[in-house]
């Protein structure tokens, strides 16, 4: 028995691993194409939803398309929906 390890989800994930109600929640910083700067601006700004990151990102130069590409690969999304 064990804990269940939890993907990235935006509202619930920090820029590294932490321990969840659930289970042990991966950081933002193990999506690939996701560097230590923009998992800390994304912990940082904690987004709740895709328009809430596209209008806190302003001032963040490293939070792109690209970076919101990854979060969908990743499906850090899916919580949202």
């Amino acid at each position: 028995q064990g804990y269940p390890i939890l993907p990235p989800k935006i509202g619930k994930s920090n820029s590294s691993w932490t321990i969840d109600g659930q289970g042990i929640r991966g950081g933002f910083i193990e999506i690939k194409g996701i560097g230590e700067k923009v998992a800390a601006a994304l912990d940082e700004i904690k987004p709740v939803s895709l328009d809430d990151l596209m209008e806190r990102k302003k001032g963040y130069r490293g939070i792109t398309k690209r970076t919101v590409n990854a979060l969908d690969e990743a499906h850090a999304f899916d919580a949202l929906f």
